[in-house]
């Protein structure tokens, strides 16, 4: 049986998307990168790999004001708001 990889094992990508995925709010790029002890700029770079990386997905990388979150994506509002309740 294979070990389970360590966070430092997994693409700056995949720990950008774990972050954001359980921020209770948007995030700065330098709040990104304090976290994850790396500089803004590849924070900056990893941000828009993991942009064109979710474009064919449910989620979306959404930047606003210099703070960044997941979203939805706006394609699917309708399945969304079927499944909770919300038509």
């Amino acid at each position: 049986m294979s070990a389970l990889p360590q966070s430092d094992d997994l693409s700056l990508e995949a720990r950008l998307e774990a972050l954001l995925f359980v921020a209770a709010a948007p995030v700065t790029a330098n709040q990104l990168a304090a976290a994850l002890q790396v500089t803004r700029h590849r924070v900056e770079q990893a941000l828009a790999a993991l942009d064109d990386s979710l474009r064919l997905r449910g989620i979306r990388l959404q930047e606003h004001r210099g703070r960044w979150q997941l979203t939805t994506a706006p394609e699917l509002a309708d399945v969304v708001e079927d499944f909770l309740g919300l038509d």
